[in-house]
């Protein structure tokens, strides 16, 4: 089963590598015809595109296999899958945090008058603003602890 596997993935990125040569040499010979670079090309939108797809594609399937292996472990160790699930609920609770000290007050910009400024995507971005500045504070606390952990060992 493994070995089918292994088959089916290693065509898979050879498909999709090839997609994404295929797509870039055509984009970079467009833009070389064009004689500007800065000049929209015809195959632009395909390269962005393709590039959402393969984004998609990643996330989609990061995340089936994240969830995939978290239900083999409660197959094999519930114990230890329980585990596992810490940081699925750790993260769960730094959003949820973020998204409660979000502001969805509108900006105001002078000589804007676009229809971008609506409370919604400006709580999810402050959301996802916040969730980063935490994740940093995170990242620089371990690192800190880690390198005094070391001192200490």
């Amino acid at each position: 089963m493994s070995e089918f596997l292994g088959r089916i993935s290693k065509i898979s990125l050879i498909l999709l590598f090839s997609i994404s040569i295929i797509i870039s040499v055509l984009f970079f010979i467009d833009i070389e015809n064009s004689g500007n670079s800065n000049e929209v090309t015809k195959f632009t939108s395909i390269l962005v595109e393709w590039n959402f797809i393969l984004l998609y594609i990643a996330v989609g399937l990061g995340l089936f296999f994240a969830v995939f292996a978290v239900g083999l472990r409660f197959i094999d160790n519930p114990k230890k899958a329980l585990k596992s699930l810490i940081p699925f609920i750790i993260a769960g609770i730094i959003m949820f945090v973020s998204y409660l000290s979000a502001s969805d007050a509108l900006l105001n910009i002078s000589g804007y008058k676009g229809s971008d400024n609506i409370p919604i995507t400006l709580k999810w971005a402050d959301a996802g603003l916040i969730m980063t500045w935490i994740l940093v504070g995170i990242s620089i606390l371990t690192i800190i602890f880690a390198e005094v952990y070391k001192m200490f060992k």
